[in-house]
């Protein structure tokens, strides 16, 4: 789906960060599966069960199984967290040419941000690992927000951050609630084929625009 043709330049591009900046779906459900079989073995569970939640916070993600009992789901997410700190560095990678993508972004003056539903620390973990910290002019961590994704307000805090204007900012993710947060912010939403979610669980939410390879990121803002 595309933009008319005089829609304004992006001069703002925002970035989710797991499945679609930071390859780390591996990883992530590797931890999950270790929460599920040490602490909830007495809830059965769906094969793609953790695979359809990617891009929920944690706390949300836990809550579903042991309901309002905050001291579980700290124990739980401890837990998750502990997993995904030992094997990070082993199975943590970029995505083929989003390094090159971004580098090229940078060159053209547009500016870019993480808008992520992870904690600051581990974001920064994965991004220092793979040399991208420094091709970002800001982020939006979880832990810095009211209220996560799919609301607008992570989104909303990027563009205050940046002194970026809707109408010429994207946000591009690989999940649903990326694609709301965007929507629901007023800025043009992409949806990438490359992580976890297949088209067709994304097409619901009508992102603006499609990209199968990171270089269409780059191709998209230039013809704009």
């Amino acid at each position: 789906m595309s933009l008319e043709r005089h829609s304004p330049p992006i001069t703002t591009a925002l970035f989710d960060l797991d499945g679609t900046i930071l390859d780390t779906i591996g990883l992530i459900l590797a931890s999950y599966q270790h929460v599920h079989e040490t602490f909830l073995t007495d809830h059965p569970l769906d094969p793609d069960h953790y695979r359809s939640r990617l891009g929920v916070p944690l706390w949300g993600v836990f809550a579903e199984w042991v309901g309002d009992d905050p001291a579980r789901i700290d124990q739980l997410v401890e837990d998750y967290r502990a997993h995904n700190r030992q094997f990070h560095d082993e199975m943590v990678s970029a995505f083929a040419g989003v390094p090159e993508m971004l580098t090229q972004l940078r060159e053209k003056g547009i500016r870019t941000a993480i808008v992520t539903s992870k904690m600051r620390d581990a974001a920064m973990r994965g991004l220092e690992l793979v040399g991208l910290a420094d091709q970002f002019d800001g982020m939006v961590s979880v832990d810095e927000v009211t209220h996560h994704k799919p609301h607008p307000e992570p989104v909303v805090k990027a563009l205050s951050m940046l002194g970026a204007q809707p109408g010429e900012s994207i946000f591009v993710g690989d999940a649903p609630a990326d694609i709301g947060a965007g929507r629901a912010a007023g800025v043009r939403t992409g949806a990438v084929l490359w992580g976890p979610f297949r088209r067709d669980e994304l097409l619901p939410h009508a992102p603006h625009h499609w990209f199968e390879h990171p270089s269409e990121i780059l191709a998209l803002i230039r013809g704009l």
